[in-house]
Protein backbone atom coordinates (compact mmCIF):
# COMPACT_ATOMS: atom_id res chain seq x y z
CA UNK A 1 0.00 0.00 0.00
CA UNK A 2 3.28 2.22 0.24
CA UNK A 3 3.05 3.13 -3.23
CA UNK A 4 -0.48 3.35 -4.16
CA UNK A 5 -0.90 7.14 -3.53
CA UNK A 6 -3.79 6.09 -1.08
CA UNK A 7 -4.65 7.08 1.92
CA UNK A 8 -3.35 4.31 4.85
CA UNK A 9 -4.88 3.47 8.47
CA UNK A 10 -2.94 2.32 10.91
CA UNK A 11 -4.76 -0.02 13.65
CA UNK A 12 -4.70 3.37 16.16
CA UNK A 13 -6.64 5.18 13.65
CA UNK A 14 -9.26 2.29 12.72
CA UNK A 15 -9.93 1.90 16.35
CA UNK A 16 -10.34 5.48 16.90
CA UNK A 17 -12.50 6.00 13.40
CA UNK A 18 -14.73 2.29 14.66
CA UNK A 19 -15.37 4.33 18.29
CA UNK A 20 -16.44 7.97 16.43
CA UNK A 21 -18.76 6.65 13.18
CA UNK A 22 -21.34 5.17 13.36
CA UNK A 23 -21.16 4.12 9.74
CA UNK A 24 -17.85 1.77 10.13
CA UNK A 25 -20.05 0.28 13.16
CA UNK A 26 -22.59 -0.56 11.18
CA UNK A 27 -20.73 -2.35 8.44
CA UNK A 28 -17.72 -4.42 10.54
CA UNK A 29 -18.80 -6.80 12.94
CA UNK A 30 -15.14 -7.78 14.52
CA UNK A 31 -11.79 -6.45 14.48
CA UNK A 32 -8.22 -7.63 15.18
CA UNK A 33 -5.09 -5.82 14.64
CA UNK A 34 -4.52 -8.36 11.57
CA UNK A 35 -7.75 -8.62 10.46
CA UNK A 36 -11.20 -6.80 9.89
CA UNK A 37 -14.60 -8.49 9.85
CA UNK A 38 -17.07 -6.98 7.83
CA UNK A 39 -21.14 -7.53 7.98
CA UNK A 40 -22.29 -10.29 5.72
CA UNK A 41 -26.30 -9.95 6.55
CA UNK A 42 -28.45 -8.69 8.64
CA UNK A 43 -28.34 -11.63 10.91
CA UNK A 44 -24.60 -10.61 11.98
CA UNK A 45 -25.84 -7.57 14.44
CA UNK A 46 -27.79 -10.82 16.52
CA UNK A 47 -25.81 -11.86 19.62
CA UNK A 48 -24.59 -15.43 19.25
CA UNK A 49 -23.80 -17.67 22.52
CA UNK A 50 -20.49 -17.13 23.36
CA UNK A 51 -21.00 -20.54 25.13
CA UNK A 52 -21.63 -22.69 22.70
CA UNK A 53 -25.03 -23.58 24.26
CA UNK A 54 -28.01 -24.22 21.83
CA UNK A 55 -30.21 -22.26 23.36
CA UNK A 56 -33.12 -22.26 20.85
CA UNK A 57 -32.91 -26.15 20.14
CA UNK A 58 -33.30 -26.74 23.91
CA UNK A 59 -36.28 -24.45 24.41
CA UNK A 60 -37.83 -26.47 20.93
CA UNK A 61 -36.74 -29.89 22.70
CA UNK A 62 -38.56 -28.72 26.54
CA UNK A 63 -41.81 -27.57 24.40
CA UNK A 64 -41.68 -30.88 22.22
CA UNK A 65 -41.23 -33.07 25.33
CA UNK A 66 -43.83 -34.87 26.26
CA UNK A 67 -42.26 -37.73 28.43
CA UNK A 68 -43.10 -41.32 29.18
CA UNK A 69 -46.55 -40.16 30.20
CA UNK A 70 -47.79 -41.18 26.15
CA UNK A 71 -47.18 -44.59 26.93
Amino acid sequence: MRNSDRQQFSYETFVAAMENDPRLQNIVTNYTQDKIELKQSEVDDLNQPQDGTDTVGQMAARATDVGASLR
